[in-house]
C-alpha cells in the first residue's frame, strides 16, 4: 500500500487539487508517491494548514514532532 498521510476529519476539507483518497465519511488519506517529498507539495502543505485549523484538539507550539510509519501485514504473530 505505500506511505500515507492520514486525516480523520479530511472528509470535510476543502481539496480542489482532488489529492484526498477514501471512501469513508469521516477519513481521507494521501498517497505519498513521492516519500517525504509529499509534505512539501504546496497541495499538501494547504490541506495539512487546513486540518490544523479545524482540529479539535490543537497542537500546542513548539510541541516536538514526529513521524509515525505503521506496517499492515497480511500475516499477524499470534
Amino acid at each position: 500500500m505505500g506511505e500515507l498521510i492520514f486525516f480523520l476529519q479530511g472528509a470535510g476539507l476543502p481539496d480542489p487539487e482532488k489529492l484526498l483518497s477514501g471512501t469513508g465519511n469521516v477519513a481521507r488519506h494521501v498517497k505519498m508517491e513521492k516519500g517525504a517529498a509529499t509534505l512539501d507539495e504546496p497541495a499538501v502543505e494547504t490541506l495539512i494548514a487546513e486540518a490544523l485549523v479545524r482540529a479539535k484538539v490543537s497542537v500546542p507550539e513548539g510541541q516536538k514532532r514526529r513521524f509515525l510509519i505503521k506496517s499492515v501485514s497480511a500475516k499477524q504473530r499470534p
